[in-house]
């Protein structure tokens, strides 16, 4: 993360940032073979912010090679000129040493910086960050002068103001409205007729500063407990509100029951509670409760009964099942034996043809998958690899257990590498697999079709070597006709 542009420029003089933006006049362009080497030191000092860690040096160096640009500008001598660019890369080059310098002396302060504009310091806590960027232009002075001692001592400085500036900026954007509101409250003199409610406002607001405090790149605990802050906070105010009306005699004691009153008759209302407050809030307090506890059972009590019911249906099916078992033809449920007994001896077939290395074949319903384990790509390539004829042969031999079927070439990737790219290679392979089967084996085109799934249908996961190679296959679904079976 680089120092920002606006930060650079408060540290250059104005006449250096009109410099910077110059461009040589006459309509000339500085001579790339010329400025070649001032031209690659200046960049790289810009790169190592030498702007800020060496600005001295760089300022000098920035003189000559302008002064460099001026004279080229107005056609004067190319000794002259290159007098000028050989002291600025010179100087390009030291500022450049010295930011690399000031980068590890200056490092803490530097990361409490960015940290403090991370957090916004350049817009809720100006003071504190101007002040450390002033201390810390000092301290990158004293290191371009050869004091690395005083550097140190005022980098130590920045980086506490640095850090004050993060702290400030935090507490703006996490504790500002709790704040306000105590403030309010105070104004309101809520003390005096609220102090207990208050109080706990104040120890909360205190509690999130003390975890801002502790812990300033985790923020929620701090966030959560401000929160809370200003809830108590308001309430505190709309107590104070409430009893200085009745101190007025605005509001009489009897007013303040009746309201509470009202609110527990209203929800007992609502949950078909018969509220009596004759002889106080209690009883209907302990009914409103104990209502709401059966409530907040309903849930469960809906879902396991949910649950009996599907189980009852479950059963039911089951019976209907049973029922149409036995009153079924005999013949068809011979025909139907003989067809489920003829797939597990094609599927055997299939399966014993290939070696655990070659192929995995599955059976889904009345579809066979042959797992091509053996057919592997080199990556980032939809090129078969040399030597899979055998296998391939014995792909068509499984392909010809079932003549009359469609065959469906399943292309998948693990989940590396950007989503389009995966999509598109997993095509690409399904689609060499089939025009092989087409071109090398003869297999009728019709038959076939070629099918991308990129890194969408994992069979396991792809956190690990193991499970990534396991991702990254093809399938060959073969789908049998209904009337061929």
């Amino acid at each position: 993360m680089k120092l920002s542009f606006d930060v650079v420029i408060k540290f250059l003089p104005v006449w250096l940032l009109f410099c910077s933006l110059a461009t040589p006049t006459h309509g000339q362009t500085p001579d790339a073979g010329l400025f070649g080497g001032a031209d690659a030191a200046r960049i790289a000092a810009e790169a190592a912010e030498a702007a800020v860690l060496s600005p001295r040096t760089w300022e000098r160096a920035w003189s000559a090679y302008e002064k460099a640009r001026i004279d080229f500008a107005k056609g004067r001598s190319s000794e002259r000129v290159q007098r000028s660019l050989t002291q600025a890369e010179l100087d390009f080059r030291k500022a450049h040493e010295n930011a690399d310098s000031a980068a590890l002396l200056l490092r803490s302060p530097i990361a409490s910086w960015r940290a403090a504009e991370a957090a916004e310091a350049t817009r809720l806590a100006p003071a504190e960050l101007a002040e450390g960027r002033r201390l810390f232009t000092n301290a990158a002075a004293k290191l371009e002068r050869g004091n690395p001692e005083s550097a140190r001592q005022l980098g130590e400085q920045a980086n506490h103001a640095f850090r004050q500036a993060e702290l400030n900026a935090l507490r703006a954007r996490y504790l500002t409205t709790a704040r306000t509101l105590l403030a309010e409250a105070d104004r309101a003199k809520v003390e005096k007729l609220a102090p207990r409610t208050l109080g706990r406002a104040r120890e909360l607001l205190a509690a999130a500063d003390d975890a801002l405090v502790a812990d300033r790149r985790d923020t929620r605990p701090a966030e959560a407990l401000a929160k809370r802050a200003e809830t108590e906070a308001q309430h505190a105010i709309y107590l104070g509100g409430v009893i200085e009306l009745v101190a007025d005699k605005t509001l009489t004691t009897e007013d303040i029951i009746l309201g509470w009153e009202a609110t527990l008759t209203g929800i007992a209302d609502t949950l078909a509670i018969d509220a009596d407050l004759s002889a106080g809030r209690d009883d209907t307090r302990d009914r409103i409760i104990a209502r709401a506890g059966e409530l907040l059972e309903l849930p469960a009590i809906i879902d396991e009964q949910n649950a009996q019911i599907l189980g009852l249906e479950d059963e039911l099916r089951e019976l209907d099942a049973q029922i149409a078992t036995t009153s079924a033809d005999r013949a068809s449920l011979i025909r139907q034996v003989e067809r489920q007994a003829r797939i597990r001896e094609q599927f055997r077939q299939i399966r014993d043809t290939f070696l655990e290395d070659e192929a995995i074949v599955l059976r889904d319903g009345d579809r066979l998958i042959i797992r091509l384990v053996g057919l592997t790509f080199a990556s980032n390539s939809v090129e078969l690899e040399p030597g899979v004829e055998l296998l391939m042969n014995k792909v068509k031999s499984a392909i010809g257990v079932f003549p009359q079927s469609n065959l469906t070439v399943e292309g998948h990737t693990d989940s590396q590498g950007r989503v389009g790219k995966n999509q598109a290679l997993s095509e690409q392979r399904a689609q060499a697999v089939s025009s092989y089967l087409t071109e090398q084996l003869r297999v009728p085109e019709f038959r076939i079709k070629a099918i991308g799934y990129g890194d969408t249908r994992p069979l396991t996961s792809n956190r690990s070597t193991e499970g990534r190679a396991r991702n990254r296959r093809i399938d060959l679904v073969i789908t049998p006709r209904p009337e061929s079976l």
